[in-house]
């Protein structure tokens, strides 16, 4: 009977152990299918944003390639587009879009070390480390470093030595850190959210001060470029190299003005555009000027009509065309030289440039500029930083930006000295812009995944070309 008793009770022990690992293997189980569950519905979810994203950056790039060439500004349809692209419903995804234009920024391949330091918190080792990144040699400035320094670093890598590739390559910089390359904005939505205003509490570090500090991604790029046409895609007039016929006909200036402009060149070529302008002679034109409104205000039409072409062509200004031109010359002598006046220096800025080749690096959209880029570019001063705040106030009251650079003068937002200082360093046009596309999935009106998509792209060819790809869930 005893052993009767140690057989069930045995069994019944064996039972129960095959009960208990029956019951682990099936929770088991249940555990791996919610989790397969969960991982499958995440990558549905992502695979839905994925696409969400392109679909946005496709719609950015279709608006960039309907936009008109004549300009770039903030008011356009590629910048001023709240309707397509915020908060979008597509596909159970919200999705975001935001376009920035490259040269609204300074190029990192051009900037000068004085414009590096007028960046917020830029210091003096950090813009010498910058210069000897890009430059060709291996001699260290200052307080910069060469090709040792980062090759002996506990996981060492090569000095660029030339041009940056993409802007967050500026991240390998010495001195450089994520916080000073990103700033509090890690999201890139230009609002200061919760964790952007709580310190140390959750990333990024932040300061509590309830500002968004922007870091030096707003403010640099290494992509823009500037093609050397005017507002109607013509190629532009290279003053150093044109020849009298070619300045006639393609600027519309009397030929004594295009001889002006050649003598000018024949001890040194010009270095700029704005000298072109001559002072006195826009001092005298100015006063001509006034003087020839009050007389012809004083004439009767019939008079005016009978005005001769020379004394036309002499005043300058928009009348003095090619044909007017060669006769003021014919009659005055071929080597009667006529000053070019700032009426007809506003005229023909936008189709003349003292570049070769089909275009120049490095120049920033006047139309498009944060006040900080524009503060760079004059350099920071109380003077300058009302310079920057006219330029910002008054490009808002334009429906579509400033059409030529010149109208800083003309507009009287800076001095000619100024203007000469940072003409070769300014336009009015675009070619290059960031696309950013954020993509959350709807989880019947709770967010679940979301997808970053950031996209370069230069538009001046047919079809865009893709300078830069990322998409993941951060900014690296």
């Amino acid at each position: 009977m005893n052993r009767n008793r140690d057989k069930k009770g045995l069994v019944i022990v064996a039972v129960l152990w095959i009960v208990a690992i029956l019951t682990v293997i099936a929770t088991s189980v249940g555990q791996n299918s919610r989790l397969d569950t969960k991982v499958s519905a995440i990558r549905t979810e992502e695979l839905r944003c994925r696409w969400a994203c392109r679909a946005g950056i496709e719609t950015a790039i279709g608006v960039l390639n309907e936009d008109l060439r004549e300009s770039d500004s903030l008011t356009e349809l590629w910048s001023d587009n709240d309707e397509d692209y915020n908060d979008i419903s597509l596909e159970r995804c919200w999705v975001s879009v935001k376009v920035i234009d490259e040269s609204s920024k300074l190029n990192i391949n051009t900037i000068t070390r004085q414009q590096l330091l007028e960046l917020p918190y830029m210091e003096e080792d950090i813009a010498d480390a910058i210069i000897d990144w890009r430059d060709g040699d291996d001699t260290p400035s200052t307080g910069g470093v060469e090709g040792g320094f980062y090759e002996n670093l506990p996981i060492g890598y090569k000095i660029r030595n030339g041009p940056f590739k993409t802007i967050r390559e500026l991240l390998l910089v010495k001195g450089v850190t994520e916080e000073l390359f990103y700033g509090e904005d890690t999201n890139f939505n230009g609002l200061l959210d919760y964790n952007e205003k709580d310190g140390d509490e959750s990333p990024p570090n932040d300061d509590r001060d309830d500002v968004l500090d922007v870091g030096w991604i707003e403010y640099l790029t290494c992509y823009s470029y500037d093609r050397n046409v005017d507002a109607e895609g013509n190629q532009k007039v290279n003053i150093n190299q044109a020849n009298e016929r070619q300045l006639q006909n393609s600027l519309g200036i009397s030929r004594p003005q295009a001889q002006w402009i050649i003598q000018r060149r024949q001890n040194n070529n010009f270095d700029n555009i704005a000298d072109l302008i001559d002072n006195g002679s826009s001092q005298q034109s100015q006063q001509s000027s006034q003087q020839s409104s009050q007389q012809s205000s004083q004439q009767s039409p019939q008079q005016n009509q009978q005005q001769s072409p020379q004394q036309s062509s002499q005043r300058g200004g928009p009348q003095s065309g090619p044909q007017s031109g060669q006769q003021g010359g014919s009659q005055g002598g071929s080597n009667q030289t006529e000053p070019i006046d700032l009426q007809t220096f506003y005229e023909i800025a936008d189709k003349i440039t003292v570049d070769s080749g089909n275009q120049t690096s490095g120049k920033v959209n006047i139309n498009t500029a944060s006040k900080g880029v524009l503060l760079a570019l004059l350099g920071d001063s109380e003077a300058n930083n009302d310079t920057a705040e006219n330029i910002t106030a008054y490009r808002a009251g334009l429906a579509e930006g400033m059409q030529s650079i010149a109208e800083l003068m003309s507009a009287g937002l800076v001095d000619q000295n100024t203007f000469e200082r940072i003409a070769n360093n300014i336009t009015t046009r675009s070619n290059v812009f960031t696309i950013r596309c954020s993509a959350t999935a709807d989880r019947a009106g709770a967010s679940g995944t979301t997808l970053q998509t950031e996209v370069v792209v230069d538009r001046s060819e047919s079809p865009y070309t893709t300078l830069y790809w990322y998409q993941g869930a951060g900014n690296l």
